[in-house]
């Protein structure tokens, strides 16, 4: 897995549903509302930590190489939501992890009913997947709407 730029480098990652609900909320406020609106989520995980968490919930054996961090990329971003809660009631409901867990168990599943019969990875019938093959934990196979997945929930 690759990792550009330094360990330190925080993003926040929103899942989708939480993105469409609150969209959905700001086209049907009044039209008072003024100046920007950020719909987002306010939790940062550094880089190495969202490589770390998808090695862990793919029980993947992929290491992480790391690479320069591009001379254009933020050490941070993370949005200030406050507009959002107070004037729209809406605040994000699905973690990282949570939403992680849900769009593995999509691909997972998406995956393995694309498979041609027959075949095996590491002698279990088994998708490929582009960070290595690796056995992912058997998860609920919601359809997730996701920043990281496909559309629907």
């Amino acid at each position: 897995m690759r990792l550009n730029g330094s360990r330190v480098a925080a993003r926040s990652f929103c899942y989708v549903s939480d993105l469409v609900d609150g969209i959905v909320r700001l086209m049907n406020s009044s039209s008072a509302l003024e100046g920007p609106v950020n719909i987002g989520n306010p939790a940062e995980f550094t880089m190495m930590e969202l490589a770390e968490l998808v090695i862990e919930l793919t029980a993947s054996s992929s290491k992480i190489i790391k690479l320069p961090r591009p001379v254009d990329d933020p050490q941070r971003r993370r949005p200030d939501i406050r507009k959002a809660k107070e004037q729209l009631g809406w605040s994000p409901k699905v973690d990282l992890q949570l939403g992680l867990q849900r769009t593995i168990g999509y691909f997972a599943g998406a995956l393995a009913e694309e498979a041609p019969a027959g075949l095996f990875v590491n002698g279990r019938s088994a998708p490929l997947f582009a960070l290595g093959s690796m056995p992912v934990p058997s998860q609920t196979h919601a359809t997730p709407v996701a920043a990281w997945g496909p559309a629907r929930e």
